[in-house]
């Protein structure tokens, strides 16, 4: 629990202003809306009374308060919305650059729904947060007030408000657990069936191939129904909670105005104050309520912290990024001791060790550096666009990049060419040929430096050549490092480094 709650204290840091800001104006309007009741109680007995300026008063008293719960609240959401879009922002930018960083560790966890889900989810559950705990603080005031305005008026009602409400708050914070519990399993379980539907999406060809397409489904199926019952689950609980919002509260409003009618009957209460009394009861309900959804959100954020802390927590022990730098005509990654002469082709052979790590440094030493790591991934759309994805190229460029990565047979085999679409994660085309269109699109900006990760362990040795050979001509005078145990690569290089 520590680590959760230390987690989502750092998604909020930067806005301690901006919140204390709002929670202030929040307890300036819960406070002005809890005033309402008594100030009409005192108005009905100033009218009572027949004393008109007293009734006049009361009037303007509850036109200010009306205006500084309205104009509070307004502030409140403006303020409070800003912060939740900054917290979700900083979220989805953190979640985004380890996954960058932590490519490979990451994506061999996790499934990419998994990734998705923690940022379209996770995050905005988190950054969520703020609104319900300034709702919550102004509930409080709120109710600070009805307890010393009914102690003024009764002991017994006070002490009935003081103690009464703390405990309906405990009843209702009985369902975090069961909640928070269910609602983990839930998101567990609506993670293993993301990941489910994008392996049978990415291998229904071999499925059809194999004739599984049914058993397939089937175990879909039923793992879509274990997320159906995990989420009913979680509804039933909710349900249980939002039914406890209504029925514990109408309970308290009854009980305090039995004792407040028995109180008026033995002339203890004027009839103003029995009405500010009702007022005062009625509106209980609201900041129990509020409480109650600060709860909900408690639960719904730590579990989103929980399932973001996991995915951040994989690849955490790696190397220091910032351990390469460029100085002159070389780059220098003090972590492994590799140098890279500027505008040679070197090829780097790490025995199969911490390859991606090594180019991660080296690319952080040079801004605009174009890093193609070992698992290539390509987006859907017209193949055009998926080589090209800023399109800023013409054709012409792209089928030179597509030449120079071997990859242009690849276009002549498609009935559309270019115009071909690429399914989602390049599903649609062989191993070899996404790689090959992934260097494609690598070298299409033709960048000052070039990183690739074993870009050829998906081709035959006759490709291998070719993408090497061709791979040298294009880059040559431009500074490129391919982290490869490939011969084909080493023996067209200008150096060859072992790490």
């Amino acid at each position: 629990m520590t680590g959760t709650l230390r987690f989502i204290g750092w998604a909020l840091a930067g806005h301690r202003r901006g919140m204390a800001l709002a929670i202030l104006l929040g307890v300036l309007a819960g406070t002005a809306e809890s005033l309402v009741p008594i100030t009409v109680g005192g108005a009905l007995d100033a009218a009572l009374t027949h004393s008109s300026q007293a009734v006049l008063g009361s009037c303007g008293v509850l036109a200010l308060l009306l205006a500084v719960r309205i104009g509070g609240s307004v502030s409140r959401f403006r303020i409070l919305g800003g912060v939740q879009i900054s917290v979700n922002f900083r979220l989805v930018d953190r979640i985004s650059r380890h996954v960058a960083d932590a490519a490979v560790p990451v994506s061999r966890t996790f499934a990419p729904g998994e990734v998705a889900t923690a940022l379209s989810v996770d995050a905005p559950a988190i950054a969520a947060l703020p609104m319900a705990l300034a709702s919550l603080l102004g509930a409080c005031g709120a109710y600070t007030v009805i307890a010393v305005y009914l102690l003024g008026r009764s002991v017994l009602l006070g002490c009935l408000v003081l103690f009464g409400v703390p405990a309906l708050v405990f009843c209702l914070g009985r369902a975090l657990r069961p909640l928070e519990e269910r609602q983990t399993a839930h998101r567990e379980l609506l993670g293993a069936l993301t990941v489910a539907g994008s392996d049978i999406a990415r291998g229904l060809r071999v499925l059809r191939g194999i004739g599984g397409e049914r058993i397939a489904g089937r175990r879909y199926a039923a793992r879509s129904q274990q997320v159906r019952k995990a989420g009913i689950a979680v509804a039933g609980t909710h349900a249980l909670l939002d039914a406890a919002q209504v029925l514990f509260p109408g309970l308290f409003l009854v009980t305090v105005l039995w004792f407040g009618a028995r109180l008026a009957l033995a002339g203890t209460l004027a009839v103003g104050d029995l009405v500010a009394l009702y007022g005062c009861a009625a509106f209980l309900v609201q900041p129990i309520g509020a409480m109650a959804g600060a709860i909900s959100a408690l639960a719904a954020a730590r579990t989103a912290a929980t399932r973001i802390g996991s995915i951040l927590a994989v690849g955490g022990t790696q190397e220091p990024l910032a351990a390469a730098e460029a100085a002159g005509d070389r780059i220098t990654d003090h972590a492994s001791g590799v140098w890279i002469q500027r505008g040679d082709f070197t090829v780097v052979d790490t025995m199969g060790r911490h390859g991606s790590e090594l180019a991660r440094r080296l690319a952080k030493a040079q801004t605009g550096a174009v890093l193609a790591d070992a698992v290539p991934y390509l987006f859907a759309g017209p193949l055009r666009e998926v080589v090209d994805p800023a399109t800023r190229h013409g054709d012409a460029a792209i089928g030179r990049a597509l030449h120079a990565a071997a990859a242009d047979d690849v276009v002549k085999g498609l009935a559309s060419g270019l115009d071909t679409e690429v399914e989602e994660a390049g599903s649609n085309l062989s191993g070899g040929q996404r790689q090959r269109i992934a260097l494609a699109r690598a070298l299409l900006p033709k960048p000052e430096l070039l990183i690739l990760v074993d870009p050829v362990t998906a081709v035959d040795a006759v490709t291998e050549a070719s993408v090497a050979e061709r791979l040298y001509a294009e880059r040559r005078g431009l500074t490129t490092v391919v982290i490869s145990g490939s011969a084909a690569l080493a023996q067209v290089a200008d150096r060859r480094v072992s790490a």
